[in-house]
């Protein structure tokens, strides 16, 4: 179900930065298409391919337990530099535009670039992008799987933050002057065509550059991760019950799933090449990438409770992404302009229209229709690992991760419970086989 849900919701992030390369190109080469007779459509897909060729090169090319790409690692490293020297060149521009400005400019609030503060939204946008930090299975993948030292976590504490300092440095000044030099442009290709209009070609490539190295850095690494969950989730249990791979060598499967794994990556850009069609008439980017969050901020209500609470179970945790999961579906329905109809006529706009209570009026339905699915997925995650008790090996897993280990009190009817036969079995192998196997590993290898 998690890696139903990360391929789902991730598809749409993807689309979005096919968009944005498609959007980029557009405005750097207008009449790149036109000359080789392909629309946005067109190269929206030979980018796909492309991205998809360079994630097989350098994501797939062995089997490793650790699942290590070092060769990946350095292109994603390479183009997370180009992107920050293009930002930062392209925020000098604007600084400099507005320091030199002939003319009196505008306030702040007269382009509309600093206006009243939107307090919900804010919230609701921080509190997902928070949760996507963690959630993100590109961002596991990057901090937990490709991590080959533990010290390198500490110069990333202090680079990680630099690094975002440093992009989030010009942001306001190069809203401030894509307002007042291009007030009628669209304020996600402010970046490339404000040194367009000013005749700086060479800083409007280079700022295409750094939007495409972002974009396809950003595919790479997520389409990775989503083939080896659907892999390893998904296809190769499949396999393994249907194949005979006794005779089998190594060399021989990794074979195999090496050939899945591309095949993958190829079917997962394919998909979100056709979201990318859905997606066309969706004015902001921004909001496709926080309904892509939204749907994997979906994981962070069990992932936080497994931390601190042993009556969390499993059930639970299905019951809450499933009923969560239902309800970011029809806010992904609403803002890809799939339902019909208003509040009054129909239900699923009645259900992700605001209430009207202080906090919650000021949101806009999608955003309102993103917090109403993780609401309800903690709501539906908390009320059944409540009404359900957890299994044997779920409270084994707790009293090893959660807390302290279980006291030796004189109150044993706290840990008093009723159990299956099938559940005491696997406590008498846990007590008797790992001893017996140490001391008779060929009987066991017999048996087994």
């Amino acid at each position: 179900m998690v890696t139903i849900i990360a391929v789902l919701g991730i598809l749409p992030y993807i689309a979005l930065q096919l968009r944005g390369i498609t959007m980029g190109l557009d405005v750097v080469a207008p009449d790149i298409g036109k000359e080789a007779g392909l629309n946005q459509g067109q190269i929206a897909w030979l980018v796909c391919v492309s991205l998809a060729m360079f994630t097989v090169l350098f994501g797939t090319r062995h089997i490793d337990s650790t699942e290590h790409h070092r060769g990946m690692m350095m292109a994603v490293a390479f183009e997370s530099i180009v992107k920050l020297v293009a930002f930062l060149v392209v925020g000098v521009f604007a600084v400099t535009l507005l320091w030199e400005a002939p003319v009196p400019l505008p306030s702040l609030k007269e382009t509309n670039v600093v206006g009243t503060p939107q307090w919900g939204s804010l919230l609701v946008h921080t509190i997902l992008t928070m949760a996507a930090i963690i959630c993100l299975p590109r961002q596991f993948h990057t901090m937990v799987v490709e991590n080959a030292r533990a010290q390198d976590l500490h110069t990333a504490r202090w680079v990680f933050p630099v690094y975002l300092l440093l992009m989030g440095m010009f942001v306001l000044p190069l809203a401030y002057a894509g307002q007042v030099f291009l007030p009628s442009a669209s304020a996600d290709t402010h970046v490339i065509q404000l040194p367009l209009a000013m005749g700086n070609e060479s800083i409007a490539l280079l700022a295409f550059l750094g939007g495409a190295s972002a974009a396809s850095g950003m595919v790479i690494v997520s389409t990775i991760a989503l083939a080896i969950m659907v892999s390893n989730d998904l296809v190769l249990p499949q396999l393994l019950r249907r194949m005979r791979i006794s005779n089998r060598n190594f060399t021989q499967f990794s074979g195999l799933l090496l050939n899945v794994r591309r095949a993958l990556i190829f079917l997962l850009l394919i998909a979100a090449w056709g979201f990318y069609q859905l997606i066309l008439e969706v004015p902001s980017l921004s909001a496709i990438g926080f309904l892509s969050f939204a749907a994997i901020a979906q994981f962070a209500p069990p992932l936080v409770a497994g931390i601190y609470w042993r009556q969390a179970n499993k059930k639970g945790v299905y019951a809450g992404l499933f009923a969560g999961f239902i309800v970011w579906l029809m806010t992904l329905m609403m803002q890809t302009g799939m339902l019909a109809g208003d509040a009054h006529s129909n239900l699923v706009l009645w259900i992700l229209s605001p209430p009207d209570v202080p906090f919650f009026r000021s949101l806009s339905p999608v955003d309102w229709g993103m917090v109403l699915s993780v609401m309800v997925n903690t709501a539906c995650f908390v009320v059944v690992s409540m009404a359900t008790r957890p299994s044997l090996s779920e409270r084994l897993q707790a009293a090893s991760f959660v807390g302290t280990p279980l006291p030796e009190g004189d109150d044993s009817s706290l840990y008093q419970s009723r159990v299956t036969v099938a559940e005491l079995e696997m406590l008498a192998a846990r007590l008797w086989v790992a001893p017996a196997c140490a001391k008779l590993p060929h009987v066991c290898r017999a048996a087994w």
